[in-house]
């Protein structure tokens, strides 16, 4: 939902703050990040021994986009790719497109979101038995 892509959004635009404040507040921290969404369905499984460790692994299409708009952010950029921009909508100032070779894929770089959202925390989780 669009609710989910502007969460995304804002918490990539924090995180581009944090790592890049302004010049009147502390130092930026020393590795740039890059941030990659996409949207759209994926597969979750919960894989291990639950004696041991359980660890999660997602796979899909959606996954594959996301790691291909990653490919093509440079650091301390946000990419989204077209299903997120159409779920953003004017909310998202875009700075530029890029499309990747391979697939024909566009993603956007965005360079601001101009909404606010509430955060909403995650549910807490309950391993399975």
């Amino acid at each position: 939902p669009a609710c989910h892509c502007l969460r995304s959004g804002s918490a990539a635009n924090h995180a581009e703050l944090y790592c890049h404040p302004p010049s009147r507040m502390a130092q930026p921290l020393p590795w740039p990040l890059k941030v990659a969404i996409a949207s759209g369905p994926v597969r979750r499984f919960l894989v291990g021994d639950p004696a041991i460790q359980w660890v999660d692994a997602l796979a899909g299409e959606t996954v594959q986009r996301m790691a291909e708009a990653e490919h093509l952010t440079s650091k301390g950029e946000v990419i989204v790719d077209t299903a997120t921009i159409e779920q953003l909508g004017p909310a998202a100032q875009i700075s530029e497109w890029r499309t990747d070779l391979a697939t024909g894929e566009r993603f956007a770089v965005i360079s601001r979101l101009d909404t606010l959202v509430a955060p909403v925390p995650w549910p807490a989780w309950t391993p399975r038995s």
